[in-house]
């Protein structure tokens, strides 16, 4: 369960995961956008050439919170240390390993910025 939305998933064995991309892999959560939004981040494979396999959770944070929740299921591209994809409007996501969390950032169509640390449950 993540931001009110119940998930299931299944992580790739680390070892069959390119060296350079396990930081990556795991479930990444008890992150916040703001102060109504939830988020968290699966990332259960990577493959070879960087394109990795996510699970992008969002929802209320709380429950007195009236934000909309869902689960984007898509794939992302790891370049350059960094984690990127977008969901289908337009909305840009990028996340980069923090000393033990991973940074995220998210850019909206209109350009708002926002930045969350994620920390690693699993």
């Amino acid at each position: 369960m993540f931001c009110e939305q119940n998930v299931s998933y299944r992580l790739a064995e680390p070892l069959t995961v390119p060296e350079p991309y396990r930081r990556f892999l795991g479930v990444w959560s008890d992150a916040a956008w703001d102060a109504n939004t939830c988020a968290a981040l699966i990332v259960d494979n990577v493959d070879p050439d960087g394109t990795a396999s996510i699970i992008y959770v969002y929802g209320p944070l709380g429950s007195s919170a009236r934000v909309p929740g869902g689960i984007l299921h898509g794939t992302g591209v790891i370049r350059d240390g960094e984690l990127r994809f977008q969901n289908s409007d337009g909305t840009q996501f990028a996340f980069r390993s923090g000393i033990v969390d991973l940074v995220g950032r998210m850019t909206t169509p209109n350009a708002q910025t926002y930045e969350a640390a994620f920390k690693k449950t699993f």
